[in-house]
């Protein structure tokens, strides 16, 4: 039997790492700079996400980079927990600078149960609404109609072909 140890720990590994990586010269900061200041001010939407573990996270779209972007433009700075990523933005707030919106919501994943909920409470009671029979009292579910055919998934105790 044959061990493997580990040649570092996480944090031995992260401190080689950081030592390794080499930082952009001025020049091609300045370049990449240009380039995605152009991309943006071509977007209709921008969505920021860069973000440095236990670090501020950087700016990278600046106001003057955001006055060059045509109105009714948006931004949406997801970094905005950490600092966020966009000059101007708010965490929890939509700001309009320049007749740009930048949106800084912070925890999104709250937003997305509440929408799948909404979206799923609204199907099911239309679902039932569509096939409640009110003088019988009951659900009239034929399996001839087109609804009906697409959301069964067992019949008489058998999958249905294709699930």
């Amino acid at each position: 039997v044959a061990f493997m140890t580990k040649p570092y720990s996480n944090e031995q590994r992260i401190e080689k790492e950081e030592k390794e990586l080499k930082e952009l010269t001025e020049e091609q900061i300045k370049k990449q700079k240009e380039a995605q200041n152009d991309v943006c001010a071509k977007s209709d939407i921008v969505i920021t996400t860069a973000q440095i573990f236990g670090k501020p996270a950087p700016k990278i779209i600046d106001i003057a980079t955001i006055k060059r972007m045509k109105p009714g433009s948006v931004i949406f700075d997801m970094a905005v927990e950490s600092g966020g990523n966009v000059e101007g933005s708010r965490k929890d707030s939509i700001e309009i600078i320049d007749g740009v919106k930048v949106i800084g919501y912070s925890n999104l994943p709250s937003f997305v149960a509440n929408h799948a909920s909404f979206a799923l409470s609204y199907n099911l009671v239309n679902f039932v609404t569509d096939f409640y029979d009110q003088e019988k009292k009951s659900m009239n579910l034929d399996i001839e109609d087109e609804i009906i055919q697409s959301a069964v998934l067992v019949k008489d105790g058998k999958i249905k072909e294709g699930f």
